[in-house]
């Protein structure tokens, strides 16, 4: 089990110069919300994007971009998974490539070298909110879903409940989600995690870091601009 120390250790690496992402997926659902207040519906925003789309590189990041448009502020992004689980290392394989490969302009917990598991998820929800008092945290995690869900980026603009395959409950992480459906399955099916197609989730974990990377890169030039 990892302790704060390898937290803090991982924040003084984890805020990188600017470098920006491609993205080369398509969305295949837009905005939910009939009946409810535009404030309502910016409340509780989902999209979602397949990796299975053949064309509109851009709409991973115009979903990430809009996920977080209601805040200045670049988030804190949790990357929440297991290493030692193909399913589940969704998570810190997006940590390493955003902060390996595209060196994302913002704080990142949960990488396949310091994952944030069910061990030490509740550490470091603790250690984030000390650390980086007031700001939004994007937590991005695996999920089982239906058949035909495979391959999906479900982009919403609240937390997430981690765990729910392998029937466990924790703590609500984050303020925006990004949540990838690896693998068929519902509560308490975790052993699909381990029957999981690894191409799968490299695909699902390029794509999103890059659209992550692309959006938060966005952001703060635009914050920068305005400082000017």
């Amino acid at each position: 089990m990892q302790n704060v120390n390898n937290f803090s250790r991982l924040r003084k690496n984890c805020m990188a110069v600017y470098a920006c992402g491609k993205v080369s997926i398509m969305t295949t659902a837009s905005q939910n919300g009939c009946g409810k207040t535009q404030a309502e519906r910016y409340t509780h925003m989902e999209l979602s994007v397949s990796i299975y789309a053949k064309d509109t590189q851009t709409a991973a990041f115009t979903a990430a971009k809009q996920l977080l448009s209601d805040s200045a502020q670049l988030p804190v992004i949790l990357c929440i998974g297991s290493d030692k689980v193909t399913g589940d290392c969704l998570g810190p394989m997006v940590g390493h490539l955003l902060t390996r490969r595209h060196n994302v302009p913002a704080y990142v917990y949960g990488t396949m070298e310091f994952p944030v598991t069910a061990k030490n998820l509740a550490a470091a929800l603790s250690f984030i909110h000390t650390v980086h008092r007031g700001a939004r945290v994007l937590a991005i995690d695996a999920a089982l879903g239906n058949a035909k869900d495979i391959g999906m980026l479900f982009f919403r603009r609240q937390g997430l409940y981690a765990g729910k395959a392998v029937g466990k409950e924790f703590p609500l992480a984050g303020d925006y989600s990004v949540t990838a459906v690896v693998n068929s399955g519902g509560e308490n099916d975790g052993s699909k995690l381990f029957s999981t197609s690894m191409y799968t989730v490299i695909r699902l974990a390029e794509q999103l870091a890059a659209a992550i990377s692309a959006a938060c890169t966005e952001k703060r030039q635009l914050h920068a601009g305005a400082a000017v």
